[in-house]
């Protein structure tokens, strides 16, 4: 066709001047090379429309040179990359000018001792590679308590270069004596890490006849690179009063047939295995389960029976929260509690010395006047004893504060912390910080009550039993009296009182035949009583007894 146009350019022909206007015209219009699905197979709305616009007559519209939305989504995509690079470059940076400060100082002072030689001493001159030959360091001064320092304050081996570094120049050292470089340091630490946990475990003497009772509950931990977590089994052995960390074995999962053989194998590796007489955990299903629990597979390995002596505060953590539940109606299974995270974010405004004690209120009163000056002794008798963290401190203040009394060391609140139930605690002592300050933070008449009554539970049956947890030749006579306790505070509180029966009746394994034994070790139970239970154990027929 353009042959045809072009040998008859020059002919006035009506034909030939419609075929010249025609291809004329057809110039501007788009080379379709596109699929014939194209439309289907195109999933941005805004391409589709514009490639029905360019087959359009005149092809309306136009490309811009550049995507907007691609440029900044790569530039999104790229800035992370961006940043690492800036990061490694910094990085590099810095271990080349401490490199290169030690290493120009050495051959500074290399330079200088030796040109001094040459010049007053004849003979022929050395060339510059003989002068500038550098010098290592040989004092180790690593020594076992600061590497532990470095592991506790979580220093690298490259953040520990650069203070030992400045450290030594702080001092006056000459750093080419000193042996200061990454990998030097990574080596002595390893061999202090692994010389220091020999001595440990050499340290550790057991007789034959020392009765071991083996502690653990799973954590979940931060891994060594601190990319995840990592489910890891702090494993504790008492003796003699005397406590010993055996390891902190990671497990691939929490369930009790892992659990079970992590602490076989740490025991084998410690050799007491033999000495192991009983086991205290928590009681959920992976420890105290009858069929896959870590405590029946640990029997079933050890190849002999052994005395259960579950965690009495994990026990008694339950039936708070079951109460603290029950009285909000509400379940507690995350880490945070609406009410408490409020009081927790509103205690920045909260006057401290506008408080008003617990036993102010008429109804409190009433039911505390009788205990008030027998639960103020008490807690200030356990105020003079070492107690194992912080927070024990805070809640026996907290419910002299509450009855009205003063602690030895003065009125002082301390902001509060962490909800979770990690911390056995936190239930009652946001429960009697938030009723002191009633006044201040805004509560609702429903939650006021509710509180008041969870305040008043605590005050008055749960902190003698709480403080005495831990001493297991009181246990079977605690929760018994515990017991009577809840079935005589149904006249105050009956929903406190079922509930509580209800958890305590799933955890009463300190009142079995074996674990009754107890009492025969504990102060509080009279001699006649204790003559009544060898005759009972003496007896083989219980219409005896």
């Amino acid at each position: 066709m353009n042959g045809e146009i072009y040998k008859n350019c020059s002919t006035e022909k009506l034909k030939h001047n419609k075929k010249n206007e025609q291809f004329i015209s057809t110039l501007n219009d788009l080379f379709d090379i596109a699929q014939a699905d194209a439309l289907n197979i195109m999933k941005i709305e805004e391409d589709r429309s514009f490639l029905i616009s360019q087959r359009q007559k005149n092809r309306p519209g136009s490309m811009l040179g550049v995507d907007l939305k691609i440029t900044r989504k790569k530039e999104r995509a790229a800035e992370p990359l961006k940043v690492f690079e800036e990061n490694r470059k910094r990085t590099y940076s810095e271990m080349e000018i401490a490199t290169t400060f030690r290493d120009t100082t050495l051959l500074s002072d290399a330079s200088t001792s030796e040109d001094e030689e040459d010049m007053n001493q004849p003979g022929p001159s050395k060339s510059p590679t003989d002068c500038t030959k550098k010098v290592r360091g040989n004092t180790d001064f690593i020594t076992a308590k600061l590497a532990a320092a470095f592991d506790r304050c979580k220093i690298s081996d490259r953040d520990a270069v650069h203070i030992l570094i400045a450290t030594a120049e702080a001092i006056g050292k000459d750093l080419n004596e000193l042996v200061i470089n990454r990998t030097s340091i990574r080596r002595s630490r390893i061999c202090l890490r692994k010389e220091r946990a020999e001595n440990i475990r050499n340290n550790y003497k057991i007789s034959i006849d020392d009765s071991i009772t083996i502690h653990w509950d799973g954590k979940l931990l931060p891994a060594l690179t601190g990319k995840y977590n990592v489910d890891r089994l702090p494993i504790v052995a008492s003796c003699n009063g005397k406590e010993q960390l055996l390891g902190v074995p990671a497990l691939d999962t929490g369930t009790g047939v892992d659990q079970a053989n992590a602490i076989f194998q740490t025991l084998e590796d410690w050799c007491v295995t033999d000495n192991i007489q009983a086991l205290c955990c928590d009681t959920t299903a992976s420890n105290m389960g009858r069929i896959k629990g870590a405590s029946v597979l640990l029997e079933y390995l050890l190849q002999r029976n052994i005395l259960y002596v579950p965690c009495r505060h994990h026990i008694f953590e339950i039936v708070l929260r079951s109460v603290f539940e029950v009285k909000f109606g509400i379940t507690t299974s995350g880490p945070d509690v609406p009410i408490l995270k409020q009081f927790r974010e509103f205690w920045s405004n909260v006057n401290t010395t506008n408080f008003e004690p617990g036993i102010k209120n008429e109804y409190v009163e009433k039911l505390l006047h009788n205990v008030s000056t027998e639960i103020i002794k008490f807690c200030i008798s356990y105020l003079n004893k070492k107690l194992p963290r912080e927070d024990y401190r805070e809640l026996l203040e907290l419910t002299i504060i509450f009855l009205g009394g003063v602690p030895s060391q003065g009125l002082s609140f301390k902001i509060p912390g962490a909800i979770h139930h990690a911390r056995w605690m936190a239930k009652a002592i946001y429960c009697l910080k938030i009723y002191i300050f009633r006044k201040q933070f805004d509560l609702k008449q429903r939650e006021e009550i509710s509180i008041s009554s969870i305040c008043v539970f605590i005050v008055k049956l749960y902190v003698k039993v709480w403080f005495k947890a831990s001493l297991t030749s009181c246990a079977p006579l605690q929760d018994l009296t515990f017991l009577k306790d809840l079935i005589k505070y149904q006249s105050v509180d009956k929903s406190i009182s079922d509930i509580s029966i209800k958890k305590m009746c799933g955890h009463l394994w300190y009142l079995s035949p074996e674990a009754a034994a107890f009492s025969f070790f504990d102060d509080d139970v009279s001699a006649e009583t204790k003559k009544k239970m060898i005759t009972a154990l003496n007896t083989d027929s219980e219409d005896e007894f």
